[in-house]
């Protein structure tokens, strides 16, 4: 393995634009480095957890545009090696990173929900596997979508979007998208949890609470239905 002043060197030649055929190899050579954890961390998920996983290394080019974007140092980069888990609700999105907890203690999580960066939520948990760093992403059907919506648009206006730059408008819609995905996370899983205890309990409810419980209902449906409709305009727009 490369030692870690090797590894800062190549990163300080790399943000200085020398990425000439011998450092480009080097840095090919540490992201190989980072393949045992990959798939030490890929098959605990799938087999132990029985968790559906979709996994990417970064590609040099983006580890060099890191780099030159701010004063980070290539050791530093967390995540060269990445899994991607999708969850259901937010319920299942912290239930999954209780699990990975408990299969890898020590673990460090990012909770990217309520402070999103420029719109993005998600919980990013840290594992290290033969001093190596694996980057989980634990994501909401909703944020997975905002996700890739972000993708896209950034493929039209440009990477710098992303990170709160570039057409004011796009930044502006993502973040306001953002907000309403977000919301409508939180009312689907308020509503859920109201409906599976008027379904359990079924007639054995009593009279007042049953009422209260089903006006809360309506009250959920109707915000969920319109958050639907505004986040619908919002992409049509877009």
């Amino acid at each position: 393995m490369l030692s870690n002043s090797r590894v800062t060197r190549i990163g300080e030649l790399l943000k200085d634009g020398k990425e000439d055929a011998g450092i480009l190899t080097e840095l090919e050579q540490y992201r190989s480095e980072f393949a045992p954890a990959y798939e030490h961390v890929a098959s605990i998920l799938t087999e132990n957890m029985g968790l559906k996983v979709s996994g990417r290394f970064k590609s040099t080019i983006s580890i060099v545009e890191k780099l030159k974007r701010g004063s980070i140092r290539l050791p530093q980069i967390q995540d060269i090696a990445g899994c991607r888990v999708i969850a259901v609700s937010l319920t299942h999105q912290n239930q999954i990173v209780e699990q990975i907890q408990f299969w890898f203690p020590g673990a460090k999580v990012h909770d990217k929900r309520s402070m999103p960066a420029h719109g993005y939520r998600a919980i990013h948990v840290l594992v290290q596997h033969q001093d190596r760093t694996v980057e989980i992403q634990i994501r909401t059907q909703l944020q997975h979508f905002w996700a890739n919506r972000s993708e896209k648009l950034a493929d039209r206006y440009g990477q710098e979007i992303k990170y709160g730059h570039g057409n004011e408008g796009v930044v502006q819609a993502l973040t306001a998208l953002s907000d309403d995905l977000a919301h409508l996370d939180s009312v689907s899983e308020q509503l859920g949890f109201v409906t599976g205890r008027i379904n359990a309990f079924g007639s054995h409810v009593p009279k007042g609470d049953w009422k209260v419980l089903n006006t809360r209902r309506r009250m959920l449906a109707k915000d969920f239905d319109g958050t639907a409709r505004r986040i619908g305009r919002r992409l049509k727009q877009s």
